[in-house]
């Protein structure tokens, strides 16, 4: 009798937290085991209703816009010889704050990828080389970060000695910058001062565009040895290093206390307005022959701006119609730069990136789509969260080549870990393929509510059709299938309509009164006519419901009831095509 009991009140208990699951709106990730740091995640916070606002940082002064708007003709080689001109070329677009948040908010450390709708999706080595033209092969990004006397490198290099005042550690004024190399007339009579002058605008473009950190108004001097012979210069694999940087950037944005964006946040843009229909400028300019895609964008292009709410939405709600997987048809590329493609074979190379302290993976193998190839589910990503918390605070004559060894022994071996070419994508991956269920259980699927409703809604629906076909009426009775709809109802809002009686009659119809002239005062020749005397007649166009068709041959899934229960399949073949149920 006490197991039965014991049994009896197992069951009872069970049942319960069914129906409890089957009431949340879980917006996921349902399995843990690939996002295991959801709680930590500013999307956890944006579910309950907060509207954190990022801010792109980028080190600027009153001037340095004028200053590197436009390329001094006098360093042009000196730019080409260190492999720097083509993102010199780049224009400095506004930042989108809004746009920038609403990305982050969907951004993973875990995989360093964004989880949109249609699936995972990043930016790679292949974005990095073709908007801003540097490039991938080549010597990691390291060196020594020295103590806090800089004074002799900065003396030899650029000729001129700061004042204590004009640098903060590593760091120095761009201001100091600007007042010291504000004319490229005062330097081209001399080689050595010219080529200090280049060095000088590369920081300002390293501070600027491709390395910009959180002070808003310093530059970095541990790239300034780098800089000291440009062939040198050339061998090394900036765009690994721009990425690495923007990946830790991105990952330390989503923390919710984060209210500022460092990193090359400008990628972030372009890799945007490219990638996802309806959000970037309507009028794209054509393509410069011979520069980086990234260079066709003016500082004062304009596009529509809408507030964090409309870009949340906007990204919940993509559809595969609305991503783009390739935006890089090969007659687009033959018009840019020979710098931009010449890597091309690393562009799916699985790898560590490494800039000085910064190490972060790169893992194309997550984002197939986006090189014309058919995605499948991915496997583990390699990056060790560990690494996401190194920083070069009170690091003083530290050799990161030395630290990184391992890292950098990976990133040497790069041509033989380039992922291997898989079948071609030939169709938009739909909600029966394998990848697309798992990606569901893995995944944060909503940042809204009333978005997450519309979905559960659209899988509650597949559900009823499951009920009703010749598969499942066998299995379910009518009294599931009401409660299902009235699951419906309830997620609309509108479940009053079985809950709430009437207490009145149906209202009768109305019936106008008749009119006629005597009603009407005086009125002129042409009045007397109503409303439509100045106005055309218009007729809205009339929205049907798009027929269903006839289903395809195949194996389909269904939707689990609740978070955790399994996928449910059916198949229709030649005998049992449902024709009555479409």
């Amino acid at each position: 009798m006490y197991q039965l009991l014991l049994c009896c009140l197992f069951y009872f208990m069970k049942v319960l937290h069914k129906m409890a699951e089957e009431s949340v709106i879980h917006p996921g990730p349902v399995n843990s085991s690939l996002l295991h740091k959801q709680n930590l995640h500013v999307s956890e916070h944006v579910w309950n209703g907060t509207n954190r606002m990022l801010r792109a940082r980028r080190a600027r002064d009153s001037r340095v816009d004028k200053l590197i708007s436009s390329v001094p003709d006098e360093i042009v080689p000196h730019l080409k010889e260190a492999g720097l001109y083509e993102v010199a070329c780049v224009k400095d677009v506004s930042p989108h704050h809004e746009l920038l948040t609403a990305l982050v908010e969907r951004w993973r450390p875990e995989t360093h990828t964004f989880h949109m709708p249609v699936g995972e999706c990043t930016i790679t080595l292949q974005d990095v080389a073709l908007h801003l033209g540097l490039r991938v092969d080549g010597q990691a990004v390291t060196g020594v970060t020295m103590s806090d006397d800089w004074k002799p490198i900065v003396t030899e290099l650029l000729g001129k000695t700061p004042e204590d005042s004009d640098m903060r550690g590593g760091r120095l004024k761009m201001s100091w910058l600007n007042e010291q190399f504000a004319n490229v007339e005062d330097h081209v009579n001399d080689q050595l001062s010219l080529a200090r002058y280049a060095r000088a605008y590369m920081l300002r473009l390293f501070g600027g565009v491709m390395f910009p950190d959180s002070s808003g108004s310093h530059v970095p001097l541990r790239f300034l040895p780098l800089l000291r012979n440009f062939r040198e210069t050339r061998t090394y694999s900036w765009g690994s290093a721009v990425l690495a940087q923007l990946y830790q950037s991105l990952c330390k944005a989503t923390d919710v206390n984060r209210r500022e964006l460092t990193g090359c946040n400008l990628l972030i843009q372009l890799w945007a307005w490219d990638r996802i229909r309806g959000i970037g400028p309507q009028e794209v300019p054509d393509f410069v022959p011979g520069r980086p895609l990234g260079a066709r964008w003016k500082k004062e292009t304009k596009w529509d701006k809408y507030p964090l709410a409309w870009y949340r939405q906007k990204l919940d709600t993509i559809g595969i119609e609305d991503f783009v997987w390739d935006p890089y048809p090969e007659h687009v590329l033959g018009v840019l730069s020979h710098q931009c493609l010449q890597d091309r074979a690393l562009w799916r190379a699985v790898v560590p990136m490494i800039c000085f302290q910064i190490n972060e993976y790169h893992q194309p193998d997550r984002v197939l789509r986006q090189f014309g190839q058919e995605q499948h589910v991915p496997d583990p990503p390699l990056q060790d969260d560990r690494l996401h918390d190194i920083s070069l605070r009170g690091k003083v004559d530290k050799d990161w080549g030395h630290q990184m060894r391992k890292y950098i022994g990976l990133w040497n071996d790069r041509h033989a870990h380039v992922y291997p070419n898989q079948p071609v994508f030939q169709r938009q991956s739909g909600p029966n393929d394998q990848y697309m269920m798992w990606y569901h259980q893995h995944t944060r699927r909503w940042m809204t509510h009333q978005v997450a409703a519309n979905e559960i809604m659209a899988e509650k629906l597949h559900h009823v059709w499951y009920m009703l076909s010749r598969e499942g009426r066998h299995k379910y009775s009518l009294d599931l299938v009401q409660q299902e709809i009235s699951r419906c109802l309830a997620i609309t809002g509108e479940v009053d309509r079985i809950l709430v009686p009437s207490h009145d009659a149906p209202p009768p119809a109305m019936e106008l009164p008749e009119a006629t002239n005597d009603d009407l005062p005086e009125v002129g020749r042409k009045e007397g006519q109503g409303i439509q005397r100045h106005r055309d007649t218009f007729t809205a166009e009339v929205h049907t419901i798009p027929p269903v068709g006839v289903p395809p041959l195949g194996q389909y899934y269904v939707p689990p009831e609740h978070p955790g229960a399994e996928y449910m399949s059916y198949r229709i073949s030649r005998k049992r095509r449902l024709r009555h149920l479409i």
